[in-house]
């Protein structure tokens, strides 16, 4: 498989909160907002000098919150992204080596297609696939 990293998701309890801190204190830029009101769910990308990127994500529905979140954390890394050529390719691959995803269909946004591994199938860490293919 080729790829390269697209960004590291991490939710946040406050994104105001951590938006200032990575511009403020890191010089961040804000590249991308995301809103997603059917779940509840804004987030951000930001970018430092190119390559990869940090996205913030900040949950309104409590329990999905408290899932993803943890009981007293205001952040935590949630995700690698990775972005391929072809995520069912990638798919398929990772099947054959004991890899599950969460879902049986790619997840679609506007700009592209995703799938999550189950962590407890990919060394403890979920990592998300995904390509530019849309439709």
């Amino acid at each position: 498989m080729e790829g390269r990293i697209h960004h590291v998701g991490v939710i946040v309890a406050d994104l105001a909160n951590a938006r200032r801190f990575l511009e403020n204190a890191l010089g961040f830029r804000l590249e991308q907002s995301l809103s997603l009101p059917d779940k509840k769910l804004e987030a951000g990308f930001f970018s430092m000098g190119g390559g990869a990127q940090v996205e913030l994500i900040e949950l309104g529905e409590p329990q999905a919150r408290a899932e993803r979140l943890g009981d007293g954390n205001v952040g935590r890394l949630e995700h690698i992204a990775i972005e391929v050529e072809d995520v069912e390719v990638v798919r398929d691959e990772l099947r054959r080596a004991g890899v599950e995803m969460q879902t049986d269909r790619p997840a679609p946004t506007a700009q592209s297609r995703s799938y999550f591994t189950r962590p407890e199938t990919s060394g403890g860490v979920v990592y998300q696939f995904l390509d530019r293919r849309l439709g």
